[in-house]
C-alpha cells in the first residue's frame, strides 16, 4: 500500500527486481506462488506499477527455471504473468523499467 501513496519517483524503478530470487527460492517450480510473494514485497516501495511488474516477471522466470530449461518457454511463462501494456512486456522482459 505505501508504494501507491505519493510515489511517482519510485513506481517505475525496478529495484524490487533484485530481491526476486528470494521469492523464487521460496516457491521453486510454482511461479504463481512466487508471484504472490513478489507482489506483496514489491508493493511496499513500488505500488502496483512498473517496478512491481518487473519483479513479477523476474520472480516467475526464476521460479519456473527450477524445472524448465527452455528459455523461450521461460519467457512465455513470465510474460504471461504481467499486463500486456506494461513496459516490461513491451520490451520482452529485458528490463523496460
Amino acid at each position: 500500500m505505501s508504494g501507491e501513496v505519493d510515489n511517482d519517483r519510485w513506481k517505475t524503478s525496478n529495484g524490487a527486481r533484485i530481491r526476486s530470487e528470494i521469492r523464487a527460492g521460496l516457491a521453486p517450480m510454482v511461479s504463481d506462488v512466487a508471484v504472490k510473494y513478489a507482489v506483496m514485497d514489491a508493493m511496499v516501495d513500488h505500488g502496483l506499477a512498473e517496478g512491481t511488474y518487473a519483479k513479477i516477471f523476474t520472480a516467475s522466470l526464476q521460479s519456473a527455471a527450477y524445472g524448465e530449461s527452455n528459455i523461450r518457454r521461460l519467457l512465455e511463462i513470465s510474460l504471461d504473468k504481467i499486463p500486456a501494456d506494461c513496459m516490461e512486456k513491451k520490451d520482452g522482459g529485458i528490463g523496460g523499467c
